[in-house]
This record gives C-alpha cells, sequence and structure tokens, in this order.
C-alpha cells in the first residue's frame, strides 16, 4: 500500500505535515510554503503521494 503524506492547517496556526496513520506529526510550519516545500521532499523521498487541504477546504494531490 502506498504512504500518503498530508499537509493542513493547524488548529493553533500554521501548518502542519503528517504522514497517514501516523500518531505524530511530522513538522509544523509558520507558512504554507514552508509546509509545502518539506511536504514534496519527504514525498518524494518516501515515494509517497501528497495531499495538501487547503484553508477553503479543497485538496490538492500530488504524486
Amino acid at each position: 500500500m502506498a504512504q500518503t503524506i498530508h499537509m493542513y492547517p493547524a488548529p493553533e496556526g500554521g501548518w502542519v505535515i503528517k504522514r497517514a496513520g501516523a500518531d505524530r506529526d511530522s513538522g509544523h510550519f509558520n507558512t504554507s510554503g514552508e509546509a509545502k516545500n518539506f511536504g514534496r521532499q519527504l514525498s518524494q523521498e518516501l515515494e509517497a503521494e501528497f495531499v495538501m487541504h487547503n484553508l477553503d477546504g479543497t485538496i490538492t494531490r500530488e504524486k
């Protein structure tokens, strides 16, 4: 089964990167750009799908 990396807005502010099914976040970032860069890099290293949950509720997927 392929892994999935999620990026989503953190309730306390900023952005979170988390692997699907993980108990802990992989990272917390102040800006969406920082989170996006980290998430893309991590997903490439793990050959995982990268899913971005935007502020407006839309979802963007990258492989």
